[in-house]
Parts: C-alpha cells; sequence; structure tokens
C-alpha cells in the first residue's frame, strides 16, 4: 500500500544514471544475441483517419519528449539508464501509397526494419498516406515505457497536435521516474510476507502451457512475432461488461479466465501458469498518473480446469486467485521464476506465455484515448518481447474491444495458433451471450478432437500369443528373412 513508500524528489541528479527495474533488466538482457528467442522490445500502436499535417505532427512529438523525459532515457552499456537533458528534433517520415492495403504492407516493412536497427528508440514513427487518408505507425519501447504510459502518450499527442500552445503551457511535470525508481522499496515484513507466500506457492505451481510447438524453443535465435486479432464490437463487449459487474469480477479478469481455459484444453498438461503483466504504480505522489516510464512489473497466476463449475463460479475462481497473488505483489515473478529454475530446472522455469491488459488501469479508460479530430487506433500494431512465445493483449478502441496473440514465428505451426485463437473468440462470444449460472467451456475444433480421439483409441484387437511365438513362428516359415 502507497504509505509503505516514500517518494524523495531529486531534482538536482534528474540526470545522473539510475538503475534499470528488475522487468528493464530482464528485457535489456534478453535482448542479447547470445540468447534463444532474443528480440527488440517494441510496441507498435497503428492509427487511421485524415492526413496530419507532417511539421505539426514532428512539433507534436517535440512536446512529448519535452514533457515526458522517459522519450529522453537512454540505457547504457554498463546496464544504467539516464535521462538526457534534450532529445534530438522529431523527423518523421511521410510515404505516399496507393490505398489503405499497401499502407497496411508498407508499415510491415517498416517494422521490420526498424528491428534490424542496432538502436532501440524510446520512440520511431512514420505516416502512410493514401487518397483522403492515413496510416500513423508508432513505436514505443518497452524498456521506457509500459502499456498505460503508451495510453497517455497516445492522448497527450493528440493534444499536442490540436492544441501545442495550451500544451506547452501545462504546468511541468515534478515528479521523475528516476525518483520514483530509487524511492519505491517495499516494507520489509511485507516482503518477507511474500517470500512465504509464494515459496508454498512455489511448491504446487503449475508449470506453463505445455503447448504443441514445431520445434524446440531453443533453437530459435531469434523472434519473428505474427499478430492474430479481432475487435469485439461493443454490442457483445458491453455485454460482457456488464455481466461482469454484476458478478463483481473485472473484465480483465473474465477474460483471463477465459484465456487460461483455452491454454488448458490445448495444453499436454492441463494445469497452467501463466505471467500476468501488471501496469503497478505505487500511489505514492499526486502525478504519478501523469507521468511516463516502464512501471511493469509480471505476477504469476495458475488455473486448474473445473468443468463442473458455473462460469460465473470458474471466472470468480481465477479472479480471486489473480487478487490474491496481487497481495503479495512485493516479490515479482522474476524472483518466482528464478526459485522455480532452482527447484526444477531451467527447462521448466520459465513463464513464457503472457497475458496483458490495460483496461481499467486508468479510472476512466475513455480518458486515456486519443481525442476526436485526432487519428484513431485501428487494427493493426505488434509486439514484441524478449522469451516470450505467446503475448495476448487486450486494449479497448472506440468500436469495441481489441484482442491480438502476438507469437512467435516458427516456435508454432500457423494453423495450431489460429485454431487456439479461433477456439478463444469462440469462447469470448460464448461468454457475452451465454448464462453466466452454467458452465461455459472452451470447446477444441472438430478435427482436433477427433485426432485426439483417434490416438487414445484402443479398440483395435489383441492378439493372445505371447510376443516371442511370432518371432518363432517365422523362423519357421521364413528362415531366411531378418528375424526382426
Amino acid at each position: 500500500s502507497s504509505e509503505l513508500f516514500r517518494v524523495k524528489e531529486d531534482p538536482e541528479h534528474r540526470h545522473d544514471p539510475f538503475p534499470l527495474t528488475e522487468v528493464q533488466q530482464a528485457y535489456w538482457m534478453g535482448q542479447m544475441q547470445s540468447l534463444s528467442l532474443n528480440s527488440k522490445t517494441y510496441y507498435m500502436v497503428e492509427l487511421t483517419g485524415s492526413p496530419l499535417n507532417r511539421e505539426r505532427l514532428c512539433h507534436a512529438f517535440d512536446l512529448l519528449k519535452k514533457r515526458h523525459e522517459m522519450l529522453r532515457a537512454v540505457i547504457t552499456d554498463d546496464g544504467m539508464q539516464t535521462i538526457r537533458k534534450q532529445a534530438a528534433a522529431s523527423d518523421i517520415p511521410y510515404f505516399s501509397v496507393t490505398d489503405e492495403q499497401e499502407a497496411c504492407s508498407s508499415v510491415s516493412e517498416w517494422w521490420d526494419n526498424l528491428n534490424k536497427d542496432s538502436v532501440c528508440h524510446p520512440v520511431a514513427a512514420a505516416g502512410f498516406l493514401y487518397g483522403t487518408g492515413m496510416r500513423l505507425a508508432i513505436a514505443f519501447s518497452y524498456m521506457n515505457l509500459d502499456g498505460y504510459s503508451v495510453k497517455l502518450l497516445l492522448k497527450d499527442l493528440a493534444q499536442a497536435y490540436n492544441d501545442p500552445a495550451g500544451y506547452e503551457n501545462r504546468p511541468p511535470l515534478t515528479l521523475s521516474f528516476r525518483d520514483y525508481v530509487l524511492s519505491a522499496v517495499a516494507d520489509e515484513s511485507r516482503i518477507e510476507s511474500a517470500r512465504k507466500y509464494w515459496d508454498e506457492k512455489i511448491a504446487v505451481m503449475p508449470n506453463a502451457p505445455q503447448l504443441p510447438l514445431r520445434c524446440s524453443p531453443d533453437t530459435v535465435e531469434e523472434s519473428h512475432f505474427i499478430r492474430l486479432a479481432h475487435t469485439v464490437k461493443n454490442r457483445d463487449w458491453h455485454k460482457l461488461r456488464a455481466k461482469a459487474s454484476a458478478c463483481g469480477i473485472t473484465p480483465s479478469a473474465v477474460l483471463l479466465h477465459a484465456y487460461l481455459a483455452t491454454l488448458s484444453r490445448y495444453s499436454g498438461e492441463n494445469d497452467v501458469t501463466v505471467n500476468v503483466t501488471l501496469f503497478d504504480r505505487k500511489r505514492i505522489h499526486p502525478e504519478i498518473m501523469d507521468i511516463t516510464g516502464d512501471f511493469t512489473s509480471l505476477l504469476p497466476v495458475s488455473y486448474t480446469p473445473d468443468t463442473s463449475l458455473t462460469f460465473a463460479d470458474a471466472a470468480r475462481k481465477t479472479a480471486e486467485n489473480l487478487a490474491e497473488g496481487l497481495d503479495h505483489r512485493e516479490l515479482s515473478s522474476i524472483y518466482i521464476q528464478r526459485e522455480l529454475s532452482r527447484k526444477r530446472g531451467s527447462g521448466m522455469a520459465s513463464l513464457p506465455v503472457i497475458f496483458t491488459s490495460t483496461l481499467g488501469v486508468s479510472q476512466n479508460d475513455e480518458d486515456a484515448s486519443p481525442a476526436d479530430g485526432f487519428l484513431q487506433i485501428t487494427e493493426g500494431g505488434m509486439s514484441e518481447t524478449p522469451q516470450v512465445w505467446l503475448d495476448h493483449q487486450l486494449y479497448e478502441k472506440q468500436d469495441g474491444i481489441y484482442l491480438t496473440w502476438d507469437y512467435v514465428e516458427g516456435l508454432f505451426d500457423p494453423s495450431t495458433v489460429r485454431e487456439m485463437f479461433d477456439c478463444y473468440l469462440e469462447t469470448v462470444m460464448n461468454i457475452a451471450d451465454g448464462e453466466w449460472n452454467r458452465p461455459i467451456n472452451p470447446e477444441l475444433s472438430r478435427k482436433t478432437a477427433d485426432t485426439r480421439k483417434r490416438i487414445n483409441s484402443t479398440g483395435a484387437p489383441v492378439s493372445d500369443t505371447l510376443l516371442a511365438e511370432r518371432i518363432f513362428t517365422n523362423a519357421e516359415t521364413r528362415p531366411d528373412s531378418p528375424a526382426l
């Protein structure tokens, strides 16, 4: 709780080096080319609408960099971070394309080239113009910014573009992400309580989902991600939210439950554990929700299927499991994975399947969306994180909830991931439409169900003879043939 933390503003040393957070350090190390599944740490958003003036857009980005210091932060070779006093002027390239389809393919090409760059920029952008429309791609570095910071920056970008003078005249922020990192240290008694809780949990914690893989993760040197995406339109999304509210469950917890249940159906082990991304800002300063930075922490959430439960009870059980973990988040998933590695061996220690939701991070999610009269978030985008297999992300748009699965190409058969994703979407729609006083469980596709039935079938005739008798019989009837 916030009373256990004291933040000390230190403007005199704002530009001095300070340490990476636990998650930042994991991201930084995970980019090393010597590690399997290495990648950059970008999150790309795509926006569409009427073309923006390039000069005004570049100026708006400059105003963002001036106000939000983590857009000026760099990671040094010794694993520290430093906030620069000034950032280079924004120079956002614009490209002319024939239509929206070419804009989408051009964004993909820009994204691939960005990942080949040896530098991981805090923010990069490019505009693609066609007819009377525009697609703007913006890539934010997870090393500098968490999911809530991205939402905040998109809202600020719209304000800085539409009213640059008003935006520039806002009172400057006095709290620094550096101040937070150096101040937010938990009370020792709470750390000890969390250690006792997690040590007991680790003894019985299920493994990550044992999903059907095309190859061993160790053989994938560099991760290249593919996105599957779908927007659940407001009509169905509002129904789901209303039912969740009536049951006292957050929409995020409902979708987490659907995700876990789907993964369990396709896992080699029914009980599974995933990492849930938290944007964990301790409420220690009036400006804490106004600054940007990587406040990310990770929380393991486990799931044991019970298909006899009503959906309301099953989802409530997942929500309670999540809440219990949140009460002991003084130790993060990184500590837990280290302990798992020590006790089970490194092969079973990682939790590379992720659930990321920005729902409910701000008091009013609509307040953290781009303003009317500016480009609006559209389908598309991408994320990539080192050593991650699969990351499910939720993002609220004007027309509904945007559900994405970003997975490592080469690690999975594309048709298998598509089937899993379709199964998840069908489950979400059943949750939106169905009655929660009965079970709602993911259903395997007919093809997969038939395959499992055939593999597990033991209906073939069984011989009464011993195995050795057939060898002796063959020796008598076909003495010149190989014995085995």
